[in-house]
């Protein structure tokens, strides 16, 4: 995987209020919390160095990768086959319901189909877009990340009653960072639950993970006919982010099909997507003055949206979700991390 995946590499998973970019190689490398419009956790795709990540992935190097969503729903599962074994993560977000929250939950399942496999799981959260620092505490209950006024609480999935060392469970402390290890093995599964606002740590249940992984499907199936389906992107299994109903900023927002953000050269373009009516709304950081909106027809694509982009100059596009945003501080936000400029396209 490159340092910066193109948007083809990603899949979405959201939960109508926020949503997570994962890449092919299971790094969560996009997530505002406890909103679309929210600053960044997760924002590696803009900065490798300072963005903050949540990586799940098989200890070596020497796999292939595939990505796909569970059939009708926004269940990511990410597929990794190495010469030992073939492994699977799946994340979703639980839905959050009609009323705002603060709180907002990142599912991610490890399972082994076939053979043995070592995951990696590395956790390394950068509040307000890097600007915000935090402290660690590590139990055996789980981790909590606190940075003031927002703090993250990853639950560990499993029985209260067995220590996470005695379920394999490895977990270092890298300065204020976690990485955990677990070795797996056919027909093995694991999981965690990262958590917004959500206290103390506690042991989640194997059955409760069951109940909200069936509800999740439940309700993305349900909307089957309310939105257009998920479609296959280039090279990939997985679907376009453009049609999958990730979700609502709040109650009386349009729908944000995909949170995305257009950075170039001296430029900051913070649009908004919406299912409805497909919109860009381009938000200038200084001269030249650029459109003040442009028009993507329903049922577009990233590739249509990033071709219309290139005719007016603006040429790479990566993902970060803002909404009813207050301009001024994301374009200084967004100014502070160092945004890769490797002159692609990122479609």
């Amino acid at each position: 995987m490159e340092r910066y995946p193109n948007i083809s590499d990603h899949g979405l998973i959201g939960d109508l209020q926020t949503a997570a970019l994962v890449s092919t190689d299971g790094t969560i490398d996009w997530f505002c919390c406890p909103r679309f419009d929210s600053p960044s956790i997760f924002a590696s795709l803009l900065d490798a160095g300072k963005g903050g990540y949540f990586r799940v992935a098989p200890d070596t190097g020497d796999y292939v990768t595939r990505q796909l969503y569970f059939p009708d729903t926004a269940v990511l599962i990410t597929r990794f086959m190495t010469p030992d074994g073939v492994g699977e993560v799946t994340d979703f977000m639980p839905v959050a319901g009609a009323s705002v929250t603060d709180r907002h939950r990142l599912v991610r399942m490890l399972r082994v189909v076939r053979g043995t496999m070592r995951f990696v799981v590395d956790i390394k959260p950068r509040f307000d877009y890097g600007r915000r620092s935090h402290k660690m505490e590590i139990s055996d209950d789980g981790v909590v990340f606190d940075a003031g006024g927002m703090h993250l609480t990853l639950h560990p999935v499993g029985e209260r009653t067995v220590p996470l060392g005695e379920q394999g469970i490895l977990a270092e402390r890298v300065g204020e960072d976690v990485r955990l290890s677990r070795t797996l093995h056919e027909g093995e599964t694991a999981g965690m639950v990262l958590e917004s606002m959500g206290g103390r740590p506690s042991r989640v249940p194997p059955a409760e993970i069951e109940h909200l992984t069936e509800d999740t499907v439940r309700y993305w199936r349900g909307r089957r006919g309310r939105s257009p389906p998920p479609r296959p992107l280039r090279g990939t299994g997985a679907a376009d982010p453009a049609r999958v109903p990730a979700g609502r900023a709040g109650p009386g927002v349009a729908p944000a099909g995909a949170p995305t953000c257009i950075v170039d050269g001296g430029v900051r373009a913070l649009p908004f997507w919406g299912i409805d009516d497909h919109q860009y709304l381009l938000v200038n950081r200084g001269e030249p003055t650029w459109p003040a909106a442009l028009d993507v027809t329903a049922g577009a694509g990233l590739a249509t949206a990033a071709g219309a982009l290139e005719a007016i100059g603006v040429g790479r596009l990566v993902l970060v979700g803002v909404l009813d945003l207050d301009t001024v501080a994301l374009e200084r936000a967004v100014d502070e991390l160092a945004v890769h400029d490797d002159g692609r396209c990122r479609c």
